[in-house]
């Protein structure tokens, strides 16, 4: 873990993560735009700030495009645990965590359609595949 957030709690960010979080991200993936994983290049690439702890927790709390903040659902305990969480999976691939496996193209489209569907995603502003 990152020794700037030496109370990270593994199960807890775990935990929290499933619970908010693996809908749109399964096993680290992105159900809304499919390059934009939380895979360890995609994060360096796309995240601003790199891929590190700080710039995942301004993600998470402020959030972005169709990803919702969740700074007023979440405490600041959680959102550390989360970002933690987030980038000790990216390093070993997302392999080493209790999610389900990787979703399938069709269980991505599916689950696409569902998130479609709830108040709190917006996919107006996504182009088409």
């Amino acid at each position: 873990p990152d020794p700037a957030h030496t109370a990270y709690d593994a199960l807890a960010g775990e935990t929290v993560f499933i619970s908010n979080c693996a809908v749109c991200h399964p096993r680290g993936q992105n159900v809304i735009i499919p390059d934009k994983t939380l895979e360890k290049e995609a994060l360096e690439q796309y995240l601003v700030g790199g891929r590190n702890v700080e710039a995942v927790i301004q993600r998470v709390t402020y959030g972005k495009n169709a990803m919702p903040a969740f700074g007023g659902r979440l405490g600041e305990t959680d959102i550390q645990n989360i970002a933690q969480f987030v980038i000790d999976s990216s390093e070993d691939g997302w392999e080493n965590t209790s999610l389900p496996p990787r979703y399938s193209d069709d269980n991505l489209t599916l689950q696409r359609a569902i998130l479609s569907k709830c108040s709190f995603v917006n996919l107006d502003w996504i182009m088409t595949d």
